[in-house]
């Protein structure tokens, strides 16, 4: 009887060091990701919410963009660019639409910006996206 209330009183007494590891797992991520970008950001979650565009807009240089997705379920990040003058934001819940580009008019580039499209669980550049996407 006394080795069942002492396991008891050893399971309760631990549940609480449960919750401050994994809310120390959640300070760790933002950390990573303040490192990386280089100080506090802003973030946008897809749909799903198993992503993360975080994204830091340089005061000095507002042009300049940075910014990353972190996967949430794998804990890692898995795509990281710096713009040097456009924008991004979700497409859909696993695709990226970036804008990018000098700003200046050309034959190629009526609007000034390039627009491409990235698969963050391809890992790559893509042309269109489909409905089916």
């Amino acid at each position: 009887m006394r080795f069942y209330l002492i396991l008891l009183l050893f399971l309760v007494a631990c549940q609480p060091a449960k919750k401050n590891l994994s809310s120390n797992q959640q300070v760790n991520h933002r950390v990573l990701i303040e490192e990386r970008l280089g100080g506090e950001y802003e973030y946008v979650a897809n749909d799903d919410d198993n992503y993360w565009l975080c994204t830091k807009v340089d005061k000095l240089q507002p042009g300049q963009v940075n910014f990353l997705v972190y996967d949430l379920t794998n804990q890692k990040i898995i795509y990281q660019k710096k713009l040097e003058n456009g924008t991004v934001g979700w497409e859909t819940a696993t695709i990226l639409i970036i804008k990018e580009g000098k700003g200046n008019r050309t034959k190629d580039y009526p609007d000034g910006y390039r627009t491409y499209y990235f698969d963050i669980e391809a890992g790559k550049k893509i042309d269109r996206v489909s409905k089916n996407n």
